[in-house]
């Protein structure tokens, strides 16, 4: 049980680069949206409470079946990532003596126990704030960790960042843990003078070391699960390693896939061992199939129950079907119909 900290996830921008009318934190990768994916990431920490900072589509994002209850707080004008934060005042002043982990809505790689080592630090520390950071090969678009003559630190923007402070790899991943009281004390300190005349949350840094507060970086090892989504490029290759890392925890519980590269199975999907997936398979919703089943190529099987047994003859389109033990698909031209 870890009840000490509350999750918040800032989810209130388009995600214009998507080019879509629907919001990008609620397009799919492997069956679940993205938010979804890091909600459920998220809850599965133990949190006190889930809350989402939300403005665009609002109605929408509050419709999605998460994991957990989630409280909801509307950003009406986005102006960075500190105002985000404090438009969730109304939910974090119920835990003033909780952190909270502050992070975006479009980072479905992170897994649960890469955020643990850092919740554990913080805690253990006792700062009042705590970054996560990484050695980044190429840091383009992140904030650079600068290190003060007076000992201070603190994060510059791409945006805002000389020549000199962009040749730094420690980048500022844009996941925090505060906590609460000190934090909603220090936010409304923040300014905009920067080049998009945002208030920006990693300015909290230098601020909190200025104040005399405890604040102290968190660098992790697993830089590559800290890539945003911010189109579609990136939302096919994040579903390409959320795709292999289904698909080897499959295989190592005792299920064949022939051809990895060209099989898609959800992320809900449950398969019992023994069974084998032919190349060309697409096992899609909250699919169950059962131990020593045979699925054979070019099949697509979406949210069906199949018992232990069973051979599929591909290629066949199976959609919410229950096939009972032993059952034998057979496509259309095999049966001489």
């Amino acid at each position: 049980m870890n009840q000490k900290f509350v999750a918040l996830i800032l989810a209130a921008g388009k995600g214009t680069r998507f080019k879509s009318d629907t919001i990008k934190l609620l397009h799919p990768i492997l069956g679940k949206s993205m938010i979804r994916l890091v909600v459920e990431t998220l809850v599965s920490l133990d949190p006190a409470a889930v809350g989402l900072v939300i403005g665009y589509q609002k109605e929408a994002l509050m419709a999605e079946p998460f994991p957990q209850k989630a409280l909801f707080v509307e950003q009406k004008e986005q102006k960075g990532t500190a105002h985000a934060v404090l438009a969730a005042a109304p939910i974090l002043k119920d835990f003033p003596e909780k952190s909270v982990l502050v992070m975006n809505g479009d980072l479905p790689l992170v897994r649960p126990e890469t955020l643990q080592p850092f919740l554990n630090d913080h805690f253990e520390s006792g700062n009042d704030l705590t970054f996560l950071t990484a050695d980044l090969d190429n840091p383009f678009g992140f904030g650079r960790l600068v290190h003060n003559a007076d000992g201070t630190i603190r994060i510059v923007e791409e945006k805002d960042a000389t020549p000199e402070q962009k040749k730094i790899r420690e980048s500022n991943l844009g996941v925090y843990l505060f906590r609460i009281e000190p934090m909603l004390k220090m936010l409304p300190l923040i300014g905009n003078n920067n080049a998009k005349g945002e208030y920006y949350l990693t300015d909290s840094i230098e601020l909190y070391k200025k104040s005399g507060l405890t604040c102290g970086p968190f660098k992790t090892s697993k830089r590559n699960e800290f890539v945003g989504v911010n189109d579609r490029i990136e939302l096919a290759r994040a579903a390409g390693v959320l795709r292999t890392r289904k698909m080897e925890t499959l295989m190592e519980e005792g299920v064949s896939i022939f051809d990895p590269d060209s099989t898609w199975i959800d992320l809900d999907v449950r398969i019992g061992r023994d069974s084998v997936v032919y190349p060309f398979v697409v096992i899609e919703g909250g699919t169950v199939i059962g131990e020593g089943c045979r699925i054979g190529p070019f099949s697509r099987i979406t949210d069906c129950r199949m018992g232990s047994g069973v051979v599929v003859d591909g290629p066949a389109v199976l959609n919410s079907c229950i096939i009972g033990d032993g059952d034998r698909i057979f496509s259309f031209d095999q049966r001489g119909d």
